[in-house]
């Protein structure tokens, strides 16, 4: 069966939703942790938990679906 990959968007942070709006735009050069929590004005290890508790996914994890997504 085939599923298709939609991001938790309904979380209402912000932060995150800018984060994930990154990583759909640019899936093939993946930015990393340090540039996705520079464009969040957060810490690393603090948008790294904030993702998680938004969306379900640790950021890697989620560049991973989308890229799967997009294949």
């Amino acid at each position: 069966y085939y599923a298709v990959f939609e991001g938790r968007k309904t979380h209402g942070d912000a932060a995150v939703l800018a984060a994930q709006a990154l990583l759909e735009r640019d899936y093939l050069h993946g930015p990393n942790v340090e540039t996705l929590a520079d464009a969040a004005a957060l810490s690393p290890r603090q948008f790294a938990r904030r993702f998680k508790v938004a969306t379900g996914y640790t950021p890697a994890d989620y560049l991973a679906a989308v890229r799967m997504e997009r294949a």
